[in-house]
């Protein structure tokens, strides 16, 4: 084979496994693989991949001239350049990548030490980051114990290029306490989306991201093991006395995430656009944040109907949907309301709309987390709550919330009926 040219080459791979599998290397001797428009970048991509722990051990080089390529074909590209030992196979990677000119967006998934490298050096305008930091015995480690606490912080890790970047987004270790990154500034970032293991610093987030407008933030407070309310205390007391001290963002147009997580973030602002999760659900956290955010648009997922009735009681509350505009809450009626009835449902749902000056409400509600009681008979008679999804014309309830509340303009319920029932859906309004 390695009398052949290339075209000989490729027909005798086809002859045999053996041809196969040891005639990729004769394809890369000495020439560059020329990669110039999308067919060319599919085949040469499906060809490595189809044969990585081999193919991508062979030494090559190769060039990239093409432009736009289409989102299937650079996902093929993610999985090539995100591949460890293609990251791995030669130490001047990740010079070769600073020295691309213009990178709109980077996506490195299942990260280690080598591509934190590869992102250290870029050099180049780059707008958009993603990196999912993850380690196994088999990787190079990010260990706490011996690695510096800096290579796991993304304010360190991607000031090559703080001048361009405008949307961060990952999972990430959590930053060490202790480091200062007040020389560090970020001017053009706006969009932040963290998956971390506890909230975010304040102190280092606030000076080296001082324009931003949008937080997405997911944290181990989700996660199903106890929390730690004395930790989470802590948290929130540390962030607001950062801001008291060296200010604060003014306003976000976005911010979201669960109850606890946002809490513990402690942010005093407007808020156009605020998105909760409701799992792990905590009223006082839920008041503290409507009176700190004021938010103009709120989004609830996953709210309990008995929790729903509980929240009209809170003068909070109500006070906050005087300056809503937007609500869409997802109601999921779970095992604690089993006894609900349906009307003292409805009625706290007509109290709380017409609290306020709603322009737009989006309600959806349903069964899924009490469809499958442990221990429920097929054919037991429906609980209180699940007989009202049933029973409730939704045409009459979009009338009764839009007499209550005139100023609205668009109306959309949703109701679930019950064990694998139709859904019943109004609209009104655009």
């Amino acid at each position: 084979m390695e009398l052949c040219d290339r075209k000989e080459v490729s027909k005798l791979m086809q002859t045999c496994k053996l041809l196969y599998r040891e005639g990729a290397r004769p394809l890369f001797r000495d020439d560059t693989v020329n990669l110039g428009w999308e067919g060319e970048i599919a085949s040469f991509m499906s060809f490595l991949i189809a044969d990585q722990r081999r193919r991508l051990t062979i030494p090559f080089d190769l060039c990239f001239s093409g432009g736009q390529i289409e989102s299937e074909l650079a996902y093929l590209l993610c999985i090539f350049l995100a591949n460890k030992p293609f990251l791995g196979s030669d130490p001047n990677l990740p010079e070769a990548f600073a020295h691309i000119a213009t990178i709109d967006e980077i996506a490195v998934i299942d990260a280690d030490t080598n591509s934190r490298a590869l992102l250290e050096q870029l050099s180049g305008p780059v707008k958009r980051v993603h990196v999912e930091y993850f380690c196994d015995e088999e990787s190079p480690r990010l260990d706490e114990d011996e690695d510096d606490p800096d290579d796991r912080n993304p304010i360190f890790l991607l000031k090559s290029v703080r001048q361009t970047l405008t949307s961060l987004s990952g999972m990430w270790f959590q930053t060490d306490e202790d480091t200062e990154t007040y020389d560090i500034v970020y001017p053009n970032m706006r969009f932040l989306e963290m998956n971390t293991f506890e909230t975010l610093n304040i102190a280092h987030y606030l000076p080296a991201f001082p324009n931003l407008t949008s937080i997405d933030l997911e944290t181990g407070a989700s996660a199903p093991f106890p929390r730690d309310h004395g930790r989470e205390v802590f948290l929130r007391a540390r962030n607001k006395s950062t801001q008291a001290l060296y200010g604060r963002w003014l306003k976000m147009d976005r911010l979201a995430g669960s109850v606890v997580d946002l809490w513990c973030l402690g942010l005093d602002c407007a808020v156009k656009y605020m998105g909760l999760e409701s799992y792990p659900w905590d009223t006082p956290k839920f008041l503290d944040l409507l009176a700190d955010m004021r938010p103009t648009h709120l989004y609830v997922a996953g709210l309990g109907g008995g929790v729903l009735c509980s929240l009209v009681a809170f003068t909070q509350v109500l006070d906050a949907m005087r300056a809503m505009r937007t609500l869409q809450l997802e109601v999921r009626f779970d095992q604690d309301d089993r006894e609900l009835y349906g009307e003292d449902f409805q009625e706290s749902l007509v109290k709380l709309v017409s609290a306020g000056k709603l322009t737009a409400l989006w309600v959806s509600c349903g069964t899924f987390m009490m469809d499958f009681p442990e221990g429920r008979e097929p054919n037991a008679p429906p609980h209180p709550i699940e007989q009202y999804l049933v029973d409730t014309d939704v045409e009459a309830l979009a009338d009764l919330l839009q007499a209550r509340a005139s100023s609205l303009q668009s109306t959309t319920i949703e109701l679930r009926e019950p064990r694998g029932g139709s859904v019943k859906t109004v609209q009104r309004g655009p």
